[in-house]
């Protein structure tokens, strides 16, 4: 029962409920704050993509100078 509760809650939050008098009798919505919340989460990733590549490049880079075995293990796993 609260399952249910907090999943209504959840689409209140996200969409905008509009009542018709025809077919379809209800319509959703996105609601703004869905749509400025999407943009926000977009840039972040951008963002995000700037900070982890060379990250784990960088690693990438370590692991085969100081820990050859890791690497082995990681190309046997992929194959």
């Amino acid at each position: 029962m609260v399952d249910v509760a907090i999943t209504l809650w959840k689409i209140t939050r996200t969409y905008s409920i509009v009542f018709q008098g025809r077919f379809p009798f209800v319509k959703l919505q996105p609601s703004q704050a869905y749509l400025d919340r999407a943009a926000i989460d977009s840039e972040s990733i951008w963002y995000m993509n700037y900070l982890l590549v060379p990250l784990m490049g960088m690693y990438l880079v370590y692991a085969l100078y100081k820990r050859n075995w890791v690497v082995v293990n990681y190309y046997r796993f992929c194959l």
